[in-house]
């Protein structure tokens, strides 16, 4: 096996490798959104974080991975064709450093399952992903004693914002917000002015969701939501949840996208309560090199 660097001599061959890689993962990131939109010097970088994989002067798929992080890797895309022979000779291992991990995101299905397992990533995190149709969704704004809505304010409520994700979130091991992820956040191609919506009762900040922009231009993706742990199991995410579907409709959106681990029970009762379905399994995969 053979880790290629990206050139102009096999260009052509690595473009008719990405035809196949939306079929493999459609979560895989779209390369030349991001390589038309650099300059020459971003693009050299570009093409340095892009190796083909040869076997037996073959080319049998590639790999576009960034270290972001010390010895932490992110895979942005990946290809390999489903050939069981082929796999048995992949080795990454001879090609980055040890200790360093790759992280990768995988909508599944029964191809890429059997590669990646047959190379040895780790599925670390099993989401389901949940889709509602908003176009028969019925606004209700009926208030509520004691309860109110109020959208994100950028460059206002991101101290708000943070301190309130980490309470929502917090478990041992988790690494906290801090006000420059919140600024990153909306620097992001995804984010959506004006998509972020707090929820008070009797006046104090307990809940948070935010949509951001989706795959589909009539679609919208459902992040961050949650309740503050001491509020839970009192009608309060129902509340949020149904008063962010009305933001979601005024908006012009046609679909409304989540995503939820598999062993959160109670989250995936509430949002299959809103007649929420079931539409795709994604995995978050590690790669450890040893």
């Amino acid at each position: 096996m053979i880790l290629e660097q990206l050139s102009s001599s096999n260009k052509r061959i690595f473009e008719k490798l990405l035809l196949k890689a939306r079929d493999f993962n459609q979560l895989n990131e779209d390369f030349y959104k991001f390589y038309n939109c650099l300059d020459w010097i971003k693009l050299l970088r570009l093409k340095k974080k892009v190796f083909l994989i040869k076997v037996d002067s073959e080319y049998i798929g590639y790999i576009w991975t960034e270290e972001t992080d010390y010895k932490v890797n992110k895979i942005y895309s990946l290809y390999i064709n489903g050939n069981s022979n082929i796999t048995d000779l992949i080795d990454l291992s001879k090609y980055f450093r040890r200790g360093h991990k790759f992280y990768y995101e995988c909508r599944l299905n029964s191809f890429n399952k059997q590669v990646l397992d047959s190379l040895s990533f780790k599925g670390i995190n099993h989401y389901i992903e949940m889709k509602y149709s908003l176009e028969a969704h019925i606004c209700d704004y009926k208030r509520v004693q004691d309860i109110a809505f109020r959208p994100f304010i950028e460059d206002k409520d991101e101290i708000l914002r943070c301190k309130l994700q980490n309470d929502i979130f917090f478990s041992e091991g988790r690494v906290p917000l801090n006000i420059k992820d919140m600024y990153n956040d909306e620097e992001q191609e995804y984010y959506l002015m004006g998509g972020g919506f707090f929820i008070t009762h009797k006046g104090e900040y307990v809940g948070y969701g935010q949509l951001i922009k989706h795959d589909y231009d009539d679609s919208v993706l459902l992040v961050n939501f949650g309740i503050l742990e001491a509020k839970r199991n009192n009608g309060l995410g129902r509340l949020l949840l149904n008063y962010i579907l009305n933001q979601a409709k005024v908006m012009g959106y046609k679909y409304i996208y989540l995503r939820v681990n598999i062993n959160n029970i109670a989250a995936i009762k509430l949002y299959s309560d809103f007649n929420f379905r079931t539409c795709s399994n994604i995995m978050h995969y590690e790669y450890e090199i040893k």
